[in-house]
């Protein structure tokens, strides 16, 4: 009788994960049409995406909010695992890479734009001027205790949220 009861989960046994929709076939072999390139190109959007984001509300606010790394990892997590639909690790390699990418892009378009703004000329204009020195130093000079805890946080929110399990 117990047998009977603990083999019928109904957590288990509902809808597929998020943008998981058939991992494996009926035969139970892994999905043919997971995609790498789909999985880095959707999370490369959501990373340039949640860096825009990040730089928008730093204007509007005045403040690096590095809070906004968990957004940033979420949002790339969910775009790989949809984009991708890859069950192997590398999915979610992928996806911590491209929220550290995001974050840190986030974190010096935002850097910019107050430079930017504090000299009146456009955003562009400092962006092409910059090079590998000044931008170190715009890490260096703007670098926070609190900025490697929420971006390894992130990170790793993106890399649970990337892979989508295999049932």
């Amino acid at each position: 009788m117990n047998e009977s009861i603990s083999s019928h989960d109904p957590v288990s046994s509902s809808a597929p994960e998020f943008g998981c929709v058939d991992v494996l076939s009926a035969e139970g072999s892994s999905r043919s049409s997971d995609s790498v390139v789909l999985a880095l190109v959707g999370g490369s959007f959501a990373a340039l995406l949640g860096a825009a984001i990040w730089t928008a509300v730093s204007i509007e606010t005045g403040y690096q909010i590095t809070v906004l790394a968990l957004g940033v990892g979420l949002l790339v997590g969910f775009a790989v695992r949809f984009s991708g639909k890859g069950v192997t690790l590398r999915f979610g390699f992928f996806a911590a890479g491209l929220t550290l990418f995001g974050c840190l892009l986030g974190k010096l378009f935002a850097e910019v734009a107050y430079v930017a703004a504090a000299y009146e000329v456009g955003f562009w204009e400092v962006a092409t001027r910059l090079n590998g020195a000044m931008i170190a130093e715009i890490y260096r000079l703007s670098f926070s205790f609190s900025d490697p805890l929420f971006y390894a946080i992130a990170a790793y929110a993106s890399f649970r949220f990337g892979v989508c399990e295999a049932n």
